[in-house]
């Protein structure tokens, strides 16, 4: 999602997003950006991000990321990792705010494969028999 944003900004790039599910969710650990990732969204027009930000630091050490064991009843962070430029926001947020009108989003299609055609086009075809042409 966040290369196809990207990607998006340049007027010769067509970009269009498949979507597996049926719609984006606040499902998942949300997304998390480090400085140099930030310093390029800022760069691309993303710094408006900040306003949808969970939590937001780009100069303090803060609590970037946590390593989980969850394969029992009870669960339990077995290490914590602290960081300079933790910027972290919730997914829906970020694919409801941020992804531009001209980068359609299609929900409800997982590949089931590709081809290229004698033309050179690709062809993507979708677990619902749906197919696209790039």
């Amino acid at each position: 999602l966040a290369f196809s944003i990207a990607a998006s900004k340049h007027s010769n790039i067509a970009v269009e997003v498949y979507e597996a599910t049926s719609g984006f969710s606040s499902f998942g650990a949300g997304i998390g950006f480090w400085s140099r990732a930030w310093n390029v969204l800022t760069t691309l027009g993303g710094d408006h991000l900040t306003k949808i930000a969970t939590s937001s630091s780009t100069t303090d050490i803060t609590h970037s990321l946590a390593f989980r064991k969850s394969d029992q009843p009870t669960g339990s962070d077995f290490c914590k990792m602290y960081s300079k430029g933790a910027i972290n926001h919730t997914s829906t947020a970020v694919s409801s705010y941020y992804v531009p009108s001209s980068c359609p989003v299609h929900f409800s299609k997982r590949l089931q494969s590709y081809s290229r055609l004698s033309s050179g086009e690709i062809q993507l075809t979708f677990r619902d028999g749906a197919h696209a042409i790039w």
